[in-house]
């Protein structure tokens, strides 16, 4: 009782310092080109952004809209470079790109259309007094090269990624040293090769990789388990990697959609199932549905296959789908859907089909954009649901009630008659790409194009400056006044805040 009491005060505190917030948006243009990634360093709140269309990754301070000078590319640090040389910091070989960090490290994982694999590591990226960025970049052998572009790339951990291809085979990398320590048999349909076009890892976890062809086809690898009871210390351990089986699965929604149209666009790997039972959540484009892939894998490497669907056709197409897995057993999983019609539904993971369905069908749904516009984002973190719409503006709702606590518009300023302001791309879609919101949840940042938004909840320091063109790179603001201006704040507006920690605290996998 305590807790439920406990955890109902805080969403309340939380909720009115979202309700209430007054600071003003800042918004930012990292790149000249369509943001392809995020990733938000706990570090001094520091934003890491890359564009697979110039090979670049920036680095910013999304509340002050300061970038530093100097990208992280694939091509090496070059002396005397760090304001951006489109001639020698640029990359515009680059077809995949994936971010993470490990305290003040960052670390970027390249994959080149030629097969080249590559990670740049750069030890303390964010650090405002530099002029450049200095960081290591360690290329994969030629010989572990996939032959043909990298089309997707995922990271496991720290030190472990995988990567898929165009030439139909998935491959397991060691970040450290970039040796490829397990690739796949080429995947093939009427004898043709079959890409692989996404995927997705829990080999440190569960020993579990799923790739998925451009067929639409499901490819689960098991057998990883001697990575997972061996020191990660010991790479000698990870040469002979043997006993590892695949297990093929055709597209689900044959007799639903053409091939033309099955393009995965979700495919996440249940962390809580077992690793001889894995259980796969693959979304196809343009579908009603999602489906719930479970696979029992016998002791003679054979598999049983079951396929249960989620979804209601009366709702519309699904247009983002963003699973929530318990970290403990003694929790529950659910799936937050968001369709073209700007609604969102709540599915059960663990739910049935009922006797006069074929589907299992949502425990509740509610209407998130009132304009209609599809959800093409979804975050949750057990205090707030925020999503994101096709026509680029984001909503704030309560995490456990649903009720709307703040909008933010489209971070991308017209000009009446003339189109995009630049340099905002104007080739991007307008809708909202990605949502990160900082550990202490106090931090929005959203990305819409080339341009990233970002709010703080609550007072922002004096540091913080207002309007100020940094090396050419205009920060914008929705308002259009770059004047500074005094920042009124109402008696709600303290530091007052609660940490706790949530049964749903992880994010999607």
């Amino acid at each position: 009782m305590w807790g439920a009491m406990f955890l109902q005060f805080l969403t309340s505190v939380l909720g009115r310092k979202w309700t209430f917030a007054c600071n003003k948006i800042m918004t930012h243009i990292p790149v000249h080109s369509t943001v392809s990634s995020m990733h938000l360093m706990p570090a001094q709140s520091a934003l890491l952004c890359a564009s697979t269309f110039y090979g670049i990754v920036s680095r910013s301070f999304p509340l002050t809209g300061r970038i530093l000078p100097g990208y992280l590319n694939p091509t090496g640090p070059h002396r005397g470079i760090g304001l951006g040389n489109p001639n020698v910091e640029f990359a515009p070989n680059v077809s995949t790109c994936m971010l993470t960090s490990e305290g003040e490290t960052a670390k970027v994982l390249w994959g080149i259309r030629n097969g080249q694999v590559a990670v740049t590591v750069a030890n303390k990226a964010i650090d405002p007094s530099r002029r450049d960025v200095n960081f290591q970049l360690t290329r994969c052998l030629i010989d572990d090269e996939h032959e043909g572009p990298v089309w997707d790339a995922i990271w496991d951990g720290i030190d472990l990624a995988v990567t898929g291809g165009a030439d139909g085979r998935v491959k397991l990398w060691d970040t450290r040293s970039m040796r490829c320590l397990w690739s796949s048999e080429q995947q093939t349909h009427d004898h043709v090769i079959d890409p692989v076009v996404k995927v997705t890892a829990a080999v440190s976890t569960k020993g579990i990789i799923a790739g998925c062809t451009l067929n639409g086809s499901v490819i689960i690898f098991n057998g990883f388990e001697q990575i997972i009871n061996s020191n990660p210390k010991l790479h000698g351990e990870w040469d002979a990697l043997e006993g590892v089986y695949s297990s093929v699965i055709s597209c689900s929604v044959d007799s639903v959609i053409s091939r033309e149209e099955r393009t995965v666009t979700c495919l996440c790997i249940d962390n809580n199932a077992s690793p001889m039972q894995p259980t796969v959540l693959v979304a196809y484009e343009g579908n009603t549905h999602f489906h719930k892939v479970f696979l029992d894998v016998g002791s003679d490497c054979v598999s049983s296959l079951r396929i249960q669907a989620f979804g209601d056709e009366s709702f519309g197409v699904v247009s983002c789908v963003c699973p929530f897995f318990a970290t403990k057993s003694d929790h529950h999983s659910f799936v937050l859907v968001g369709d073209r019609m700007g609604c969102i539904s709540v599915y059960d993971w663990q739910g049935k089909v009922s006797h006069t369905k074929t589907a299992v069908l949502p425990v509740r749904r509610f209407e998130a954009h009132v304009n209609g516009s599809a959800v093409t984002a979804i975050h949750w973190d057990g205090t707030t649901l925020i999503t994101g719409s096709a026509r680029g503006e984001t909503h704030v709702f309560d995490g456990l009630t649903f009720e709307e606590l703040q909008s933010f518009p489209a971070p991308i300023p017209r000009i009446w008659g003339r189109g995009y302001v630049p340099p905002i791309d104007p080739r991007g879609d307008g809708r909202v790409r990605q949502i990160l919101v900082s550990p202490d949840r106090d931090v929005l940042i959203v990305n819409v194009g080339s341009a990233v938004l970002a709010c703080k909840v609550g007072p922002i320091g004096k540091d913080i400056s207002d309007g100020v063109t940094v090396t050419g790179r205009r920060r914008l603001h929705l308002g259009g006044d770059v004047r500074k201006k005094k920042n009124f704040r109402g008696k709600w507006c303290g530091e007052f805040f609660v940490a706790a920690s949530f049964p749903y605290s992880g994010g999607s996998s």
